[in-house]
């Protein structure tokens, strides 16, 4: 964080285009995915590895109680209680019901 980042007061020009060079040539056919399908086995290792039962109980009670404490907002339009970026992203002057509203 502030001076000790690397990329403390922005990054140089070449660093740019170093970045860039670096993306590029993972596109198409230089891929080393390219062509090529994750089996059935690997599908379903990938899926479990993944799912919160695989969570150590301490790290989901956080999760769980991150959750809990999370400020929430009454939608005027449906008066139902969101989280703030569910009641930004989807309700507000955005909500489906605002055409049905009344004041």
């Amino acid at each position: 964080m502030g001076e000790h980042n690397p990329n403390f007061g922005g990054i140089s020009e070449s660093h740019r285009k170093n970045i860039s060079l670096n993306h590029k040539v993972m596109i198409g056919k230089e891929n080393p995915m390219y062509g090529k399908k994750h089996s059935s086995e690997s599908k379903y290792l990938n899926k479990i590895s993944h799912l919160k039962e695989n969570l150590p109980e301490q790290r989901r009670k956080q999760m769980s109680n991150s959750a809990k404490n999370k400020p929430r907002i009454i939608c005027k339009y449906c008066q139902e209680s969101f989280t703030t970026s569910m009641h930004t992203r989807w309700h507000g002057e955005k909500c489906k019901n605002k055409i049905n509203y009344v004041r």
